[in-house]
């Protein structure tokens, strides 16, 4: 299948070098295309006839292949002829590679119908060989029958019979063809190197030629339209084959974003609503940053004063703006609630969910005038948004938002993808005198549409010197918002100078400086720095009070970050040292002894240094911890009797110090627990008291029953080490003894308990 294969992709190459510039240009296009048109599609035609090896010789297959290529070429000649593609290189060299694909599919199913080795395949030196050879050489049972070769033959002449009637009858039928040649030359006289971009100070020039060849005289009628809009109209008469020529110059009125159609449209006698031929440039309308920067230094030593402020620019109220549709079914409004700054925005509503059923465009504007003392350049700023969120392909925007200027389109962009809001950012030419702004909705007649809002907001008109460095090709300002937080402050300083940090981040012009606010209640806001490009700072502040602090961030392109609303961080000033209150439980203490520091404020930390009071003096340090910051304990274990002093520090948030010294007794002879029970005989409740000489993990378990009955209980009071608890006896409980059983573990999680009994006695 080599062979079919190698055919395919020969025909392939031979397309590509027929049509594909620029290698049509070059002599291969010759070499490719000769095989194409007499060799190939024979040759894979005669493969489908001979699938099988030895149904004819090499010889016969090659000249059957190249008499049945000039026959199918002159057949599909004809046959394309007929039809809208015409008999062109482009229609004639792809039929006949799809010829060439539809014989290789039927040529590739015929040969699968015999064995492998009785398939035909192609081979030079196979062919090179029956050249030489006789065909007495070729065994008889392998020799075409004289029938179908008789059969071939005349079917190969009465092709070429046929192809050359044909040939003939188009010769003698031909009528002269009438036509119009209308073509643009770039700047050198050649069908190349046309130009591409126009701006104020480089007008476009382009040599436009008409010939008439429509065998009489004809009166033409020339435009030259932007975009659709007729820019400019010249009528030329000419008679047959005469020939006009001119050269025709776009000056731009007005700066345009993005690609722009420039067309010449020929119409014969009459504008109709299609031309009679047309050829177009796209170009662009690309103005450079140093330009923009001329301007707006002319502009500073000049000082024009030629801006004025659009009437309700904001669209807070409902007047300044005109309304006007093309269809009477689409309202525009004022809504409440839609503006980029949650304000209000001008609204169109587009309800149509099919195609549009109009033949012409649909437009929704407003407009407003805006004067001016001089022609000059500005700078148009306005947010827009559409609510359509789809993706819509290339080349398929049906509806269009458009801004034009003195009725020329200056940007356009349509409603496709989920762009939210778009801050357009164009430079503009106002001329001296009324400048009319429209703010545009257009539909396509007759196109697929869909329901869409589309929303306009804070259209202001700035000086050119204010031009953003950050304005994309399509005339979009970045809107990415920058991003910035402080630093977290101690909640407490300790000096009335302290530094302030912060930081941000910005996708694309980067951050350009931060505004920094502060307040004393985190509601009334102050101005600290209002441009700083640094990140850090240091305030003065007043000892005793609270400060609170939020950054702004603002970004090359003047996109504000939008304000925080809680503050980022805070502190207060405190020159004193904490206050807090030492607690020793129990003291004296048997061993186990418990340390708790607590303090109004929220400390840093503690630290707690045990000194004995003998003549070693050996000093160790206590293990203060803390859940909250405010109360801190830790236990200290004695293991002989002595007098100890403990040192306590406190450290509060703002680093400040306080000290206490407070002594601590350990007698190791003392009771452990020591049980007293208010009365020995009640009637009415009593109290029980638990005194610790050690220090307990927790409060003490204690258990109080009077025939399997328990006593409820309040409490405990605690006072140093001792716990008092009120029995609650109620009637339930009957008169008898009633025993006490109480349970406790000390800080080294060593379980004491004791008992005791009291009698309940009301008569």
């Amino acid at each position: 299948m080599q062979d079919l294969i190698a055919a395919i992709a020969f025909a392939m190459l031979a397309v590509i070098f027929i049509l594909v510039p620029p290698l049509n240009e070059t002599p291969l296009r010759i070499v490719f295309a000769l095989p194409l048109i007499f060799f190939i599609p024979g040759y894979v035609f005669i493969a489908m006839m001979f699938p099988k090896r030895g149904d004819i010789s090499n010889i016969e297959r090659f000249t059957l292949s190249v008499g049945f290529s000039i026959a199918i070429t002159v057949f599909d000649g004809f046959a394309v002829s007929l039809t809208q593609w015409l008999f062109r290189p482009n229609s004639i060299s792809i039929s006949l590679l799809l010829l060439t694909i539809i014989f290789a599919a039927l040529t590739y199913i015929a040969r699968r119908r015999h064995l492998e080795e009785d398939q035909f395949t192609f081979s030079v030196h196979e062919f090179i060989e029956s050249i030489r050879s006789d065909d007495e050489n070729i065994p008889k049972k392998d020799r075409i029958p004289p029938e179908i070769e008789k059969a071939l033959i005349i079917a190969l002449v009465g092709s070429i019979i046929i192809a050359a009637g044909m040939l003939a009858y188009a010769k003698v039928t031909q009528e002269e063809e009438q036509f119009t040649a209308l073509y643009i030359l770039g700047s050198e006289g050649m069908a190349e190197n046309y130009p591409t971009n126009a701006s104020l100070d480089d007008p476009i020039t382009v040599t436009v030629g008409v010939e008439n060849y429509e065998k009489q005289d004809v009166n033409y009628i020339l435009q030259m339209r932007l975009d659709g809009e007729v820019i400019q109209t010249v009528n030329v008469t000419l008679s047959d084959e005469e020939k006009w020529e001119d050269d025709l110059t776009y000056q731009p009125e007005q700066i345009r974003i993005g690609r722009s159609k420039l067309e010449y449209a020929l119409f014969k006698e009459e504008v109709l609503s299609n031309p009679y031929r047309s050829v177009h440039l796209w170009i662009t309308h690309d103005y450079s940053a140093e330009y923009l920067q001329e301007l707006a230094e002319e502009e500073e030593k000049e000082s024009p004063d030629i801006l004025q402020v659009l009437e309700n620019y904001d669209m807070e109220q409902n007047t300044g703006w005109s309304f006007e549709t093309t269809d009477t079914n689409v309202n525009g409004t004022y809504v409440e609630g839609k503006g980029i700054f949650d304000s209000q925005a001008f609204v169109f509503k587009l309800p149509y969910e099919r195609k549009l059923p109009f033949y012409n465009d649909q437009y929704y504007d407003i407009s407003q005038n805006i004067r001016s003392d001089q022609k000059g350049t500005v700078v148009l700023s306005l947010f827009v948004k559409d609510t359509y969120t789809q993706s819509i392909g290339n080349g398929a925007e049906t509806q269009l938002k458009q801004i034009l200027i003195n009725n020329i389109l200056v940007w356009e962009n349509g409603i496709g993808g989920n762009d939210d809001w778009q801050h357009v950012y164009l430079p503009i030419i106002l001329n001296d005198g009324n400048n009319l702004i429209t703010l545009r909705s257009m539909q396509k007649g007759n196109t697929d549409v869909h329901p869409v809002e589309i929303l306009w907001d804070e259209v202001i008109i700035l000086p050119i010197s204010e031009f953003s460095p950050y304005v994309s090709e399509n005339g979009l300002l970045e809107f990415d918002l920058p991003r910035s937080e402080m630093l977290p402050l101690p909640i407490r300083v300790n000096t009335t100078d302290f530094e302030v940090q912060w930081n941000g981040t910005d996708i694309g012009s980067g951050i350009d400086h931060y505004l920094v606010e502060y307040s004393s209640n985190g509601t009334n806001w102050q101005t600290w720095l209002s441009e700083s490009k640094g990140t850090s700072a240091t305030f003065t502040g007043i000892e005793g009070n609270s400060y609170y602090f939020r950054t702004q961030a603002i970004d090359g392109a003047g996109n504000w970050e939008i304000a925080h609303e809680n503050p980022d961080t805070n502190t207060t000033i405190d020159l004193t040292g904490p206050e807090f209150e030492l607690e020793i439980s129990p003291n004296p203490s048997n061993g186990p002894t418990l340390i708790i520091v607590r303090s109004e404020e929220p400390l840093a930390g503690v630290e707690c240094l045990v000194t004995t009071n003998d003549f070693q003096n050996q000093r160790s340090k206590v293990k203060m911890t803390s859940d909250d910051s405010y109360i801190w304990s830790g236990y200290f274990v004695a293991s002989n009797d002595n007098t100890y002093t403990l040192e306590v520090t406190a450290t509060d948030l703002a680093y400040h110090q306080t000290t206490a010294i407070d002594n601590l007794i350990v007698d190791t002879s003392l009771e452990d627990l020591i049980l007293e029970i208010s009365e020995k005989e009640t009637a009415n409740d009593v109290k029980i008291k638990i005194t610790s000489s050690v220090g307990l993990k927790n409060d003490p378990t204690i258990e109080v029953v009077r025939n399997g009955k328990y006593i409820l209980l309040s409490g405990p009071e605690i006072k140093d080490n001792t716990y008092t608890y009120q029995t609650n006896i109620n009637s339930s409980i009957s008169d008898g003894k009633a025993y006490v059983y109480v349970t406790v573990y000390t800080v080294g999680s060593e379980k004491l308990t004791i008992n005791g009994d009291f009698i309940i006695n009301r008569n």
